[in-house]
């Protein structure tokens, strides 16, 4: 998928950067103040909606690779 096909949403793009930086779900939860089960709802829609069911080091890979601005639209 191209990279301007896709529509990510803020909190996409605050899932995606802990992402890149290796966080856990519980790393990320205590990184933005979200609850875990609500990291794992967010990623799991990135993996099936945005992202065509890759896993999640794929997709911290495709979004440092497609890093505009600290942005991954």
């Amino acid at each position: 998928m191209k990279l301007s096909e896709r529509k990510l949403s803020p909190r996409d793009n605050d899932i995606l950067r802990e992402l890149v930086d290796g966080k856990s779900n519980r790393g990320i939860a205590i990184a933005l103040g979200l609850a875990e089960g609500t990291v794992k709802v967010y990623i799991s829609h990135l993996r099936q909606a945005q992202f065509r069911g890759m896993n999640r080091v794929e997709i911290a890979l495709w979004a440092e690779r497609h890093r505009t601005a600290g942005r991954y639209e």
